[in-house]
């Protein structure tokens, strides 16, 4: 199953000097960044996409502070045709995992931002 995660800056309320959030949308719910969880299962496509209006320049890479080989079965790549795109393949578990992973993305005004949501791996049907 192909699971399409939808990305969106935004400024935090009151922050100074500024800081920004990231406001994740996947197919189950949306949220901010901290504590963001999204539930896949083993060996789903996994594709992170920029929202409309996004105030995101570019995604710079997706990768996993862990044993990358842990989460995904190929490394995030960026997709050749759409250059604001990453894609990926989730590995196949026994039993549910619950992993943190990093998205780093450059904003319209240049800042780079690194934030950890978790990928709720969930064990094969049957």
């Amino acid at each position: 199953m192909l699971v399409k995660i939808f990305l969106r800056a935004e400024l935090k309320k009151n922050s100074s000097p500024k800081q920004y959030q990231l406001v994740i949308r996947d197919p189950n719910h949306s949220g901010y960044s901290d504590n963001f969880e999204t539930e896949v299962n083993g060996r789903d496509k996994v594709k992170w996409l920029l929202e409309k209006d996004s105030k995101i320049q570019s995604l710079s890479r997706i990768w996993s502070k862990e044993d990358a080989s842990k989460v995904f079965r190929n490394k995030p790549t960026r997709n050749l045709f759409f250059r604001k795109e990453f894609d990926a393949e989730i590995v196949e578990f026994i039993k549910e995992e619950k992993v943190k992973y990093d998205i780093e993305f450059i904003t319209n005004d240049g800042t780079i931002v690194v934030i950890d949501p978790y990928i709720r791996i969930k064990p094969p049907r049957g």
